[in-house]
C-alpha cells in the first residue's frame, strides 16, 4: 500500500515522542516543581504537563482511529 511507508514513519515518530515525554516526566518527578520554585518555574512544569497530555491524546487518536481507518480505506 502506498500509505504504509508514511504511516510507519509517523508511528516511529510517535514512539520517539512518547519516550521523550517519559524521560521529561522522570526528570521533573511527574511534572512536580520543587517546593521553593518560583511562579515561572511552576508555570513551566504546568505547561510541560499540559503538553504531555495533549500530545498523548494526539498520538492516541492518530494511532488508534485515523491510521487504521485510512489504511482500511486504502485497500
Amino acid at each position: 500500500m502506498p500509505l504504509d511507508g508514511p504511516v510507519a514513519c509517523v508511528l516511529q515518530e510517535h514512539d520517539d515522542a512518547v519516550k521523550a515525554l517519559a524521560r521529561m516526566r522522570e526528570l521533573t518527578h511527574g511534572f512536580t516543581p520543587p517546593p521553593e520554585a518560583c511562579n515561572t518555574h511552576r508555570a513551566l512544569f504546568a505547561g510541560l504537563a499540559e503538553l504531555a497530555e495533549v500530545l498523548h491524546r494526539h498520538i492516541h487518536l492518530e494511532n488508534v482511529v485515523l491510521f487504521p481507518q485510512t489504511l482500511a480505506k486504502a485497500c
